[in-house]
């Protein structure tokens, strides 16, 4: 979709309000991280070198984000544009989901639950949204990993195919249904001339086809579904602060 003058100002007000409450965050993290340093080590290493050093990864992608494709932008981004853009949002997918991993982590080794379960046994199941590390965790946490679980599972279907299949990546551009068929005669059309003045008209019809928000996806052979880079990363950053939040105000 192309963005409205309103768009934009929603957009870039989502990014303050993330930058903020990643910033909160971090405020609430370091003197509970601190707290764990003497009670539980293995506690405090997943809490601060994990969970912590990936809100400060975080913030930096979407500052990138921001710096790259600002939300007035609606031009075309060059190839070493989008490399740059698929490079952080590969960063960002990925500690999104592993700050998830070491919170449970955390969660894990705060509650003394390595007493109960052999950890090298258990470790694959040391989830916030698995169903048999629900019985460890309070009624507030699951709760809320009930209320998230559909914004988890768009998560999975990202960080996955980012690890092990094919990687999420920027589309150069958008082109509605309806436009289609033109938009394939106009390429046609500029493959086919020489003609400098004909070709900057056909590029001009072209560029007024195309929409150029960023959207990402990772395989059509998978029928991957297409995101808006900027309204999901705000979404996904401030969903995993009110993670990070719950679960150490619950510890």
């Amino acid at each position: 979709m192309t963005l409205t003058e309103k768009n934009i100002i929603q957009i870039k007000q989502g990014y303050a309000e993330a930058h903020q409450e990643l910033n909160n965050t971090i405020l609430n993290m370091i003197p509970f991280c601190k707290s764990l340093e003497i009670e539980n080590k293995k506690a405090y290493d997943y809490c601060y070198h994990g969970v912590l050093r990936r809100i400060f990864l975080i913030k930096k992608c979407l500052e990138n984000f921001e710096r790259i494709t600002p939300p007035e932008r609606n031009s075309y981004l060059d190839d070493e544009q989008r490399k740059d853009l698929n490079l952080f949002l590969h960063s960002f997918l990925l500690h999104i989901s592993g700050g998830i991993d070491n919170l449970a982590w955390v969660w894990f080794y705060k509650r003394k639950i390595d007493q109960v379960e052999d950890t090298i046994k258990y470790r694959f199941k040391i989830n916030l949204f698995g169903k048999d590390f629900k019985k460890y965790l309070d009624k507030e946490v699951i709760d809320k990993c009930r209320e998230f679980k559909s914004w988890y599972e768009l998560l999975k279907n990202f960080r996955n195919p980012a690890a092990h299949r094919v990687p999420p990546y920027i589309v150069p551009y958008t082109v509605a249904p309806s436009d289609e068929k033109l938009h394939s005669e106009l390429m046609q059309k500029l493959s086919t001339t020489n003609d400098e003045k004909l070709q900057s008209k056909i590029q001009e019809q072209l560029d007024n086809l195309r929409d150029y928000e960023p959207i990402y996806m990772h395989s059509f052979i998978e029928g991957s579904e297409m995101v808006r880079l900027h309204p999901q990363t705000i979404s996904d950053s401030r969903s995993f602060c009110v993670l990070v939040n719950l679960v150490i105000q619950q510890l």
